[in-house]
């Protein structure tokens, strides 16, 4: 009997780890990301609620974001980013890169550390 219960908390386990392990496009985008231009950076951080929000220092903007295939979301800004950015924010989740593109320019967030 022993034997068996350890059986069941062992798979029980085992699922609770691999579905904490396999976190999907979400988790995996959640947290802080940092790009570096021309010696400025910027903090894009992605939380699990479909919000985001972007600090370029003295200038902070928000809004939401969509998933729009399995690693491409669509951001839409909101607050005071919206009137300074134009429709059309594009993000790509490329393995421990975040390319963010709007118009013609694109910049990559690597996971801050």
């Amino acid at each position: 009997m022993q034997h068996r219960t350890k059986l069941i908390v062992g798979a029980a386990l085992a699922t609770v780890l691999a579905s904490a392990c396999d976190r999907g496009p979400q988790g995996r985008l959640a947290g802080k990301w940092e790009a570096e231009e021309a010696g400025a950076k910027t903090v894009a951080t992605f939380e699990s609620d479909s919000t985001f929000t972007l600090d370029f220092g003295e200038w902070k903007g928000e809004g939401r974001y969509t998933w729009t295939g399995e690693n491409s979301l669509a951001l839409t800004p909101g607050g005071s980013l919206k009137a300074s950015v134009p429709a059309g924010y594009q993000g790509t989740l490329e393995g421990d890169s975040l390319r963010l593109c709007v118009a013609d320019r694109c910049s990559v967030y690597h996971r801050a550390k």
